[in-house]
């Protein structure tokens, strides 16, 4: 539902004094019209009458951690001049224009916690999937994930550093994410001490210390990348973007594709076919060699398992699929 934004609207002074003069737009009496987007109130498409332009207001107000806990606002502030600081850094790195894009950052107002950005039209990557596998059309699907696998490539490319990985924030992670599962029952004393063993194998074994970081996203999940085609994508939602191991970004990814066809199908090998071209694809425009390859995919299958046992956490699930991820995300974790 459309609503006017009212001039005592707390996004008000920023729209009008900030975001609509950066586009080259001046007046003193902007009409502008709101609805939320993306299933969520925090976020907003904004239409200004006069001028005819969108943009989207993102609110830092009501951010919470994995344990459901508000943030402070100190935090949420952090979160926020994080997104709006990366945008930035990747418009001048060349992602202002297709075939990749991140919107174009318009306005802070760290006070009430906003960040304003530019609209970029596009479906989710998560809409074009969930129909793709409710019609079992799946040829289209090549070309899709061809482009977020070049997008993540251009950018780990492009931001690539000299610095080793450091996995102090992988481990803190993962104990959020073993705390929850636990205050939600979903690991026996079984499948916490499996996880355990692990975790000793995954840290005694060296491999996630291996590569060097590059800015990542930090959430590349299908909410967050929008196609104006298949050639043509968007990333948004930046919040969580750091400099870290790049198979963080693409354990994220494949982690989504074998949930979406999981659930879809039941079959957890189902979505292989597509993980193994993710990752020949994301070797071939990263120039690996074959022990560079063969480090970055066991770092991919750790975080993998991590992003499977993140899935797990959503109650919106059945509790028994959400157990199978449990143990997807157990056998994927066996080192190798």
């Amino acid at each position: 539902m459309t609503i006017m934004l009212l001039s005592d609207h707390r996004a008000f002074p920023a729209l009008r004094d900030q975001a609509l003069p950066s586009l080259g737009i001046f007046t003193l009496h902007p009409t502008f019209n709101v609805e939320p987007i993306m299933n969520t109130p925090s976020v907003q498409r904004v239409h200004e009458a006069h001028s005819g332009v969108h943009v989207v207001i993102k609110s830092f107000e009501h951010k919470t951690g994995l344990d459901g806990r508000r943030f402070l606002p100190t935090y949420s502030r952090t979160l926020l001049n994080r997104e709006a600081t990366t945008l930035a850094q990747l418009h001048a790195l060349g992602f202002a224009q297709a075939p990749y894009l991140v919107p174009r950052p318009l306005a802070t107002d760290p006070e009430r916690l906003l960040l304003i950005t530019e609209w970029l039209p596009g479906q989710s990557w998560g809409s074009i999937l969930e129909t793709t596998l409710q019609t079992r059309n799946l040829g289209p699907l090549m070309a899709y994930v061809n482009t977020i696998t070049g997008w993540l490539a251009t950018l780990h490319r492009r931001t690539a550093t000299t610095d080793k990985i450091d996995v102090t924030n992988a481990w803190e992670y993962w104990e959020k994410l073993l705390r929850q599962l636990r205050e939600q029952e979903l690991l026996n004393h079984a499948a916490l001490a499996n996880l355990r063993m692990l975790q000793v194998h995954w840290d005694a074994s060296g491999v996630l210390h291996q590569g060097l970081r590059s800015m990542i996203h930090g959430d590349a999940t299908p909410a967050n990348m929008l196609f104006t085609a298949p050639e043509e994508l968007a990333l948004i939602d930046w919040e969580r973007s750091r400099h870290d191991d790049p198979a963080i970004d693409i354990g994220c990814m494949v982690a989504e594709l074998k949930h979406a066809f999981f659930n879809a199908t039941g079959d957890p090998t189902a979505a292989e076919w597509l993980i193994r071209r993710v990752y020949d694809r994301y070797s071939l425009l990263s120039d690996f060699d074959q022990e560079e390859f063969a480090a970055f995919t066991q770092r991919g299958q750790f975080y993998m398992g991590c992003y499977l046992l993140r899935i797990a956490r959503n109650e919106w699930f059945s509790w028994e699929y959400r157990q199978r991820l449990v143990a997807e995300a157990q056998a994927c974790l066996v080192v190798r």
